[in-house]
């Protein structure tokens, strides 16, 4: 059986509202986020974070001894993941502040072949990050942004940076080798109607059932439903990455038919996505909830983790949007966001699609 494996990043730089750090360390609580220069540091020490999960992982696929390493339940490392993982086949995703983490790494690392940022948050980027300024890749770049957090408030400014937003959008942005040159693969916006900061996690279905009145009282709220924000989220994602990561005809053609989404992550592992997520507070009204009532209660601070989603894929007729693309070995891709991209999302979400923005 062959599929995605999500490796999600615990963060220890203060920025996560509890941490377990490595060989005996103990507990890292929320230490803030302090000064422009302090959280810079933060943005600098999860991006170090994210490279050594690949190399750890490069190591694990390959059977080597990693010292110091340890599993829970008995298990060995050395041969757990030994000849299952396809580090060729790399992308990263992150939520909020793991947006900005995982675009700068993009930016940088051409390891990584392409990148979701969900609702990211510009504000952790690094003032003279290659990804503000002249991409040292061609990885291409999906951002899944929150309706919110993507309308101007009073004062005109969006929530998620959009003065930032807007210089990453034309960096990224693929221009001819010389001196203004960059290797940028193009970016796609995409912004879902009624979505907020917290849709693209799982708090509002995993504790509906029994703990409603809590999802209430935090204002976890929305403007559309949230199993179809949840399932349009991951049918975008799973587009973006069977178009954009290398793969067989016979891989992509898993996806290209409906199917459902695992409720759980299975065993067997072959290409990787390493997530990275933290969210600071939002606000904003709110209308969805766990049953789909109506409320107009305030988003407040939430940490969570993120992952893909149970729904329904529906990527019909995705290779046949493709051009030729790039070849590594009998595999395919395309190493650039094309003018044809649109119509893939706007067959996923159609009516529901607030902004669609290709950077090429």
């Amino acid at each position: 059986m062959q599929g995605y494996v999500v490796f999600s990043v615990e963060h220890a730089d203060g920025t996560a509202s509890a941490a377990h750090l490595a060989h005996g360390g103990g507990w890292l609580y929320y230490q803030g986020w302090g000064s422009e220069d302090g959280r810079m540091a933060q943005t600098r020490h999860r991006i170090a974070e994210v490279l050594t999960t690949l190399k750890l992982l490069s190591s694990m696929s390959q059977g080597d001894d990693v010292p110091g390493l340890k599993l829970s339940g008995g298990l060995n490392p050395q041969t757990l993941l030994q000849g299952r993982l396809d580090v060729e086949a790399v992308a990263l995703a992150g939520h909020s502040y793991g947006g900005a983490t995982v675009t700068a790494l993009c930016s940088q690392e051409p390891a990584f072949k392409c990148t979701v940022a969900l609702d990211p948050w510009w504000g952790a980027l690094l003032a003279d990050q290659a990804a503000l300024e002249r991409w040292k890749t061609n990885s291409p770049l999906l951002i899944m942004g929150s309706h919110r957090w993507n309308t101007p408030n009073s004062r005109g400014q969006l929530a998620c940076g959009g003065e930032r937003q807007a210089k990453l959008l034309q960096a990224v942005r693929y221009r001819e080798e010389g001196p203004n040159g960059s290797q940028g693969g193009g970016a796609v916006l995409l912004v879902i109607k009624g979505t907020a900061h917290h849709t693209f996690t799982d708090v509002v279905p995993y504790f509906q059932t029994r703990f409603s009145w809590l999802i209430h009282m935090l204002g976890f709220t929305d403007d559309i439903d949230p199993a179809l924000s949840l399932r349009l989220i991951s049918q975008s994602t799973l587009a973006f990455l069977n178009r954009h990561l290398p793969l067989t005809e016979a891989q992509r053609s898993q996806f290209r038919q409906s199917q459902p989404l695992p409720d759980s992550a299975t065993s067997a592992v072959n290409h990787v996505a390493t997530t990275s997520q933290h969210m600071p507070s939002a606000e904003g009204q709110g209308r969805y909830t766990s049953g789909g009532q109506k409320t107009d209660q305030k988003d407040q601070t939430a940490v969570h983790e993120a992952g893909l989603h149970p729904g329904q894929v529906v990527l019909d007729g995705l290779s046949d949007s493709m051009s030729a693309g790039m070849k590594l070995d009998d595999r395919t891709y395309e190493s650039r966001v094309k003018p044809e991209e649109r119509e893939v999302f706007e067959n996923i979400c159609r009516d529901n699609i607030a902004i669609l923005q290709l950077s090429l």
